[in-house]
């Protein structure tokens, strides 16, 4: 089933993953585009990353094949909200998405979006965090918090982020990280890296940061490139957090012991990269219960592990540690190591659901692979059920996706359930897929959890706005429930979406729920209408089952196709609306029942009918 490996998880990409990561990624693509005479292909955005960083330069030429995937539909998911943030060109909005839980305890779910390369007027590549606020009308248009840290050059704050109760108050908190954060030791400034705390309220998370931690003075220390709160690891009642460090060399994760005025400030447990020359441990962390015993596990990769020193071959591993009364132990309960070379195994994992019902949350991991050239299989993603015993060894169900698109998995996420029904949903994102001959625009795939397993083919596929090099799918997460819909809505980020060919980046909201049983009745009065009568208005008195009136888009009622020239809501299930009676008489004949229809559309884009009948007359008759 896939690559083999010998035998960690919520997801954000960090920074460190484009500089680092991204580079493999094109030298394993580009091995693989040269067994079919092919040329390596990125586009600019990524190109200017890797560049402006001294890592390399790639090349751009124009010549991968277009396999546009036939099946477009996206119902019944609905695109619920996108956002370009301050639409600064070249911030990388949408470089990372998370949840944020519920900061101001309201109980709708919150969101948060990073853009790690925005400038602030004084400094450049500061980063910023974006977070919007969940409701019954869904997400706020505008963020209602944003933060850049402390506005210092290159920090990329925003390149990492996750959440949980941290003070247990009763509202969620955020942890951001800003990996480049630079001191200068000895004249020599390094990037020792740095994360920041803020805590939520009944008004939101606060604007400065509780407390922050800088990483140690070591040099490219990168500390903060990827976070993760697994919750309460040690059994003290709060939840902890995991945080990794180092960047080729010195790589190591820490976890800090979670208290009542935040983490410890020194890591209670630590592991460190087992490679021998490359190391990225840490670039996906997630965490669940895989063996049902009620203590957490962790799950972790390092996409760059290699066994040799030169040539350095970027197998990659994943590590598995099962959680007990004393926390983790020092070393991994079990670990799959990636066999192909340049393979970057685990360069995304998931965990934290169950996809098959039977109580076990289960892993899943995604790889680079270079097999035949008739294959043409350049990505996996591979599923390993939950046991008693851990996690099984061997994958029971694997994917290379309906076209085989680029970066098959680079983002994943199965801690949601999308569609409401009770089980977890498995996304997979592509951002290197080709849609209709534009160039890796990306796409989102959703695998539906069952008691059966999960099926080969999508259930549903998800686009952003088509733009080249856009990779939307870069970044996926579960938002939770932000407006009372069954199901938890998707977040997609969108990094290099264009607007007025600047590239800005872009975030996403999708939801996959399925409708409330909505019942929408209306009463008109007059409920006897003279034709010829000089009345003003004909009104509409809409009543609401199983909705409420805030997710009703109140400019989009219409009467006979009359457009609704007032409407107001009377309470939580009322609508009054008033219609000019010429325009509305102008669509009636006479008749002792004549059947008036009131059309209009939730605030998600779904529309609804419904119908009255009153006497229709012409006056002198």
């Amino acid at each position: 089933m896939g690559t083999r490996v010998d035998w960690m998880v919520v997801k954000s990409t960090s920074l460190l993953a484009v500089l680092v990561l991204t580079a493999s990624l094109i030298s394993a693509y580009s091995s693989a585009q040269r067994l079919v005479g092919q040329q390596p292909s990125y586009g600019s955005d990524v190109s200017s990353i890797l560049e402006r960083h001294g890592v390399f330069a790639v090349d751009s030429s124009d010549s991968q094949e277009t396999t546009p995937l036939t099946n477009e539909t996206q119902a019944p998911c609905t695109r619920l909200w996108t956002s370009v943030g301050d639409a600064q060109v070249s911030s990388e909005f949408g470089g990372t998405v998370s949840s944020a839980g519920d900061v101001n305890g309201d109980g709708f779910a919150d969101v948060l979006v990073g853009a790690y390369y925005y400038d602030t007027p004084e400094t450049l590549d500061a980063g910023k965090a974006y977070l919007y606020l969940g409701s019954p009308d869904g997400i706020a248009t505008a963020p209602s918090w944003t933060s850049v840290g402390d506005n210092s050059y290159q920090a990329y704050f925003g390149a990492s982020m996750t959440w949980g109760d941290l003070n247990q108050d009763g509202f969620d908190d955020v942890v951001i990280g800003a990996p480049g954060h630079l001191v200068t030791v000895s004249w020599s400034p390094t990037r020792i890296g740095k994360i920041f705390a803020f805590l939520g309220g009944p008004d939101g998370l606060q604007k400065e940061p509780a407390w922050t931690i800088e990483g140690r003075l070591l040099f490219e220390n990168w500390f903060g490139a990827r976070l993760h709160i697994p919750g309460d690891v040690d059994g003290d009642g709060y939840p902890d957090l995991v945080v990794s460090e180092g960047r080729r060399y010195h790589v190591r994760l820490l976890l800090y012991s979670g208290g009542p005025e935040g983490p410890k400030p020194a890591p209670s447990w630590h592991f460190d990269s087992e490679g021998k020359y490359d190391a990225m441990l840490g670039e996906s962390l997630s965490s669940g219960d895989v063996n049902r015993d009620r203590f957490t596990d962790l799950v972790a990769s390092d996409p760059l592990y290699t066994t040799n020193a030169l040539p350095v071959n970027h197998v990659g591993k994943v590590y598995l540690f099962l959680g007990g009364p004393l926390g983790w132990s020092a070393m991994p309960s079990l670990t799959w190591t990636g066999t192909e070379f340049r393979g970057l195994f685990g360069r995304d994992t998931a965990s934290g659901g169950d996809l098959n019902e039977d109580g076990y949350d289960d892993v899943v991991i995604a790889g680079h692979r270079l097999p035949a050239i008739a294959n043409r299989v350049f990505n996996q993603v591979d599923f390993h059920p939950g046991e008693a015993a851990g996690v099984a060894p061997n994958a029971t169900w694997s994917t290379a996706g309906p076209s085989e698109p680029v970066f098959l998995g680079y983002g994943l996420a199965l801690n949601g359930d999308a569609n409401g029904d009770g089980t977890e949903d498995l996304l997979i994102g592509a951002p290197g897929h080709n849609e209709s001959g534009i160039r890796e625009a990306g796409k989102l795939f959703l695998h539906l959890g069952d008691v059966g397993g999960l099926n080969t083919m999508p259930t549903e596929e998800l686009l952003g706005d088509p733009e080249p090099f856009g990779h939307f799918g870069w970044t996926v997460a579960y938002a939770g429930n932000v407006d009372g819909r069954p199901g938890d809505e998707i977040l997609v980020g969108h990094r290099s979406f264009w607007v007025n060919a600047q590239t800005v980046g872009k975030a996403y909201l999708f939801s996959c729920g399925a409708p409330h049983d909505y019942h929408v009745t209306f009463r008109l009065t007059p409920e006897t209408l003279n034709l010829k009568s000089k009345g003003r208005w004909v009104s509409a008195h809409v009543t609401l089952e199983g909705a409420t009136t805030a997710e009703v888009d109140l400019g989009s009622l219409e009467l006979n196709g009359v457009p609704a020239a007032r409407a107001k809501t009377l309470n939580d299930t009322a609508i009054l609306a008033k219609f000019d009676h010429a325009a509305v008489a102008g669509t009636l004949p006479e008749g002792k029942a004549v059947t008036l229809t009131l059309t209009g559309q939730w605030r998600d884009g779904r529309s609804f009918t419904a119908t009255d009948a009153i006497r229709v007359i012409r006056q002198g008759r």
